[in-house]
């Protein structure tokens, strides 16, 4: 989310400079606990999430669904030797480099898995978690760049950015949008997907009027919106953070823009609704990586949630719940809590064949009577593929009377196999 993505999205940069972060580091001890056969006592998992920065507004709520997957696997039992689970929380504060050093510190305190990062973070402490024989586990890094480097130390509980791309495409296909401006910030967690929303888009007979590309942190769009436009669309794709989409969308109102807006998953904040201003934001649309909220496991977790916090579940929580809930399964099936046995269990707890489970409990019951689980959790059925990605729902949402209301939903089958 990107970013999340995605978040959906964190700040990415280049592949390669984010690889010497990562390899170089800030000093201290690389050494993870991954080679270390834990038994009984706690097992520390990391919790780096985003609490402050532009994604500031998720990572609470992330936090919480995982705190809330860790309890329920403490009080169910069941981790080898009655191990319970330890978590220890970092700010990775939307910056890169912020969260390589906080996953080193981490490292530092014998984590077995970290779970939380945000995409930027995945892509540059990969390298060290393979190193350091320690997991990654991310609710919502959508990034590309995970689709050739994940699948060995790195998971995510969510679809790759590409998916955000086909169901934008999709969507306004089906709407017969016409005369679509693109503005597009420049980094990868929102170039990728807007990139397979183009090719898709105008594969189905849609036309791209014109695309901007622009830079996150500045104060002014003004010169970039008009240059959008100017082409006279009748829908503008707004791919983008939640510091730059909320200068935007106001200064597009401002120049008088009166078209339909469809914007990418970080801007699907109550958060955004209230910076931007009720009135301008009514009617637009977004997409954000769902859960199917009819199934049984979702409208489980959803109740916890309400009942803990007074809230909805956020974007991407049902995610971060089931990314704990995975590694709690995985250590069971490994009968060890290490970072090496989360790592070899991880795909095979979350894939058929196997007894379909919903919950922890339910799960360790099923491996503990012989037999082989498939977890199908809140956020739907958490299929890790080769990459280590799940495929996952999509809902259109928006606003309505000052609040995001789904409007249309796709199922996780609908983009199975990506771009």
């Amino acid at each position: 989310m990107a970013k999340s993505r995605r978040i959906g999205a964190a700040v990415v940069g280049t592949a390669a400079a984010i690889a010497t972060l990562a390899v170089a580091g800030c000093g201290g001890d690389d050494s993870g606990g991954g080679g270390s056969k834990q038994q009984g006592g706690t097992v520390k998992l990391g919790l780096l999430v985003d609490l402050t920065g532009e994604l500031g507004s998720f990572g609470g709520p992330w936090q919480k669904s995982m705190e809330i997957a860790r309890d329920e696997i403490n009080q169910a039992g069941g981790l080898p030797g009655d191990a319970k689970i330890e978590t220890v929380v970092d700010d990775a504060k939307t910056d890169t480099q912020v969260a390589v050093q906080a996953g080193r510190k981490m490292l530092s305190q014998k984590v077995q898995a970290i779970l939380g990062p945000s995409s930027g973070p995945m892509v540059a402490l990969s390298p060290l978690a393979k190193r350091s024989k320690v997991p990654l586990v991310s609710e919502a890094a959508g990034t590309v760049e995970l689709n050739d480097i994940g699948g060995d130390y790195v998971y995510r509980t969510v679809a790759s950015d590409d998916s955000d791309g086909l169901a934008i495409a999709k969507f306004l296909n089906d709407k017969k949008a016409e005369g679509v401006g693109m503005l597009v910030q420049n980094e990868e967690s929102t170039l990728s997907p807007s990139e397979t929303f183009r090719k898709e888009f105008e594969k189905n007979g849609g036309k791209v009027a014109s695309s901007v590309t622009f830079n996150p942190g500045e104060s002014s769009y003004r010169s970039e919106i008009q240059k959008v436009l100017g082409a006279n669309p009748k829908w503008i794709l707004c791919a983008c953070g939640q510091q730059s989409g909320v200068t935007i969308l106001r200064q597009a109102n401002s120049a008088g823009y009166k078209g339909d807006w469809m914007v990418t998953a970080d801007i699907i904040t109550p958060e955004v609704i209230k910076s931007v201003g009720p009135d301008i934001m009514e009617g637009v649309y977004g997409e954000v990586a769902s859960s199917d909220e009819s199934i049984p496991a979702y409208k489980r977790f959803q109740k916890i949630y309400k009942d803990a916090t007074g809230k909805d579940v956020y974007p991407f929580g049902a995610n971060a719940y089931d990314a704990m809930i995975l590694t709690g399964l995985a250590m069971v099936a490994a009968d060890s809590t290490s970072g090496e046995a989360i790592n070899s269990k991880i795909r095979e707890v979350s894939n058929p064949p196997g007894t379909k489970v919903g919950s922890f409990a339910d799960g360790v019951k099923a491996l503990k009577g012989g037999d082989d689980i498939d977890y199908e959790g809140a956020s739907g059925p958490v299929n890790l593929d080769e990459t280590g990605s799940a495929t996952n729902p999509y809902s259109i949402q928006q606003v309505t009377n000052g609040k995001w209301k789904q409007v249309e939903f796709y199922s996780a089958d609908v983009f199975a196999g990506g771009a």
